[in-house]
């Protein structure tokens, strides 16, 4: 073999041996790619399982808090949602708590938030429904945080006689009472200001399709208790039965004039119409019924409005009778004067005029 041929075969045997080493490496890769790890008593069974890669693409994100779901987690519990049951065929989807059923048309129901949020409560009576609308509430939590409320439609709240008593003694005027039944009076309340919101300036116009939404909205309330009545067997009510009666209490009756110059307005003068509730003649109990401020405006009276307790006008009086029967009461109730005066040192409407000493009474009839 020439010089030529041996070194030729030389190359070809180093060739052959570093592919012979390439191909080697290349499986020991292939093959700790392919056989898992040793796994040893408590290693999770997980490290049995072939390894998969998961692109940016293929990863599932939390999905990120809606407003809704931010409203929801409120922590003033306003949108706590009382789930309802819809009833294909009426048309309606109905709510039920405490023991009573709200009915709404199902149509509006996607575009509301029934909660039993005191919204705008009275007295502290108990809270049954308070309607929202969610695209109002939503929008303003975007722009103002989850408290910021909105979408208030109106609220229904079950108030025992005492508290619907110490509402007569100050009425408001965005509450209407609309039922009672044994001793629960049933209310009503609704915003006074302007609930309704959109973040795009375009939509909060009076003529924009929103608003028009809105107003379809607010129209619902009347039908609603209208039904919240039947339906539950309720008797229909309204406060023109208390207002309209020249007395809340039989009886004796006479009138005190109450002068003070702090009014300082009209005749400075209140017209304190007293009666005897318990018991007419010597010994009973006088108690203001109602008076006519210094503007002329009528207005009603119960002892228990200053109270905080479940304690009826009734039940009330009927103690300061006994009280005064067993000349332990704290005033004279017996004196109309001195009823007059009792009054006027409870009268939030009076607070501002000082003492109860301060000004004159003077008993100008009776009836």
């Amino acid at each position: 073999m020439n010089r030529k041929n041996i070194l030729a075969w030389i190359l070809l045997a180093a060739l052959l041996a570093m592919l012979a080493a390439c191909t080697s490496e290349r499986a020991a890769e292939q093959t700790a790619a392919v056989t898992p790890p040793e796994t040893t008593a408590g290693t999770t069974a997980a490290a049995d399982a072939p390894a998969t890669e998961t692109s940016a693409a293929e990863t599932t994100a939390a999905p990120e808090t809606t407003a809704s779901e931010t409203a929801a987690a409120a922590a003033d519990g306003r949108r706590d949602a009382i789930p309802g049951t819809e009833d294909r065929e009426k048309g309606v989807t109905l709510f039920t708590r405490g023991g009573l059923t709200m009915a709404l048309p199902t149509e509006y129901v996607p575009q509301l938030l029934i909660s039993d949020y005191p919204e705008w409560n009275l007295e502290n009576g108990e809270s049954l429904f308070s309607v929202y609308e969610k695209a109002s509430m939503e929008d303003a939590a975007k722009a103002y945080g989850p408290d910021a409320g909105g979408g208030f439609l109106f609220n229904i709240t079950r108030n025992s006689r005492a508290q619907y008593e110490r509402y007569l003694s100050s009425p408001e005027g965005d509450r209407q009472f609309f039922a009672r039944s044994g001793g629960d009076y049933y209310c009503c309340a609704q915003p006074t200001d302007v609930q309704f919101f959109r973040i795009d300036e375009k939509e909060n116009a009076f003529d924009s399709d929103e608003m028009k939404k809105w107003n379809a909205l607010t129209e619902l309330r009347s039908g609603v208790l209208e039904d919240f009545v039947s339906r539950n067997g309720l008797e229909a009510y309204d406060d023109s039965q208390v207002w309209n009666k020249k007395y809340t209490w039989d009886g004796a009756h006479k009138f005190v004039r109450y002068d003070n110059p702090a009014f300082g307005y009209g005749e400075n003068c209140w017209l304190l119409t007293l009666s005897q509730p318990v018991r007419a003649g010597d010994g009973g109990i006088w108690c203001v019924d109602h008076y006519t401020d210094e503007y002329g405006q009528r207005w009603l009276w119960f002892p228990n409005a200053n109270r905080t307790d479940d304690v009826t006008a009734e039940e009330l009086l009927r103690q300061e009778q006994a009280d005064a029967d067993a000349g332990t009461g704290s005033a004279d109730l017996t004196d109309p004067i001195a009823a007059a005066k009792a009054f006027i040192g409870q009268s939030p409407y009076a607070s501002y005029t000082g003492s109860a000493e301060e000004g004159t009474y003077e008993e100008v009839r009776e009836e």
